[in-house]
């Protein structure tokens, strides 16, 4: 069983900014991401739509559902933030619909 963050941790771990997100102010990583997902917009000529998503994810929309192996190190919780035994703080960027593709079998 991992080890869950306490409250205090949590609080702690969930009060530090996004630096992507302009919303919590300028930052230079959103110059580089803003490059990174313009350049891909044009050369895929689709449209990009933002989504920041929930900060606390089931570890299943977490890892199970992209395919990761229940013995990953990644699921450490050196690596892993875990709320507990179902939840933790999103460790990557995901498929918004991840959940919702996994029970729709895809």
């Amino acid at each position: 069983m991992p080890a869950h963050l306490s409250a205090e941790q949590l609080a702690r771990d969930l009060s530090i900014r996004d630096l992507t997100d302009p919303a919590d102010g300028p930052h230079a990583v959103q110059l580089v991401l803003d490059r990174a997902v313009g350049g891909l917009a044009d050369r895929w000529g689709c449209e990009v739509r933002w989504w920041r998503g929930e900060r606390i994810v089931t570890v299943e929309d977490n890892y199970d559902n992209l395919g990761y192996r229940a013995d990953d190190i990644t699921r450490d919780s050196r690596y892993t933030r875990y709320v507990d035994d179902q939840r933790m703080l999103r460790s990557h960027s995901q498929r918004v619909d991840s959940g919702r593709a996994a029970r729709a079998g895809r």
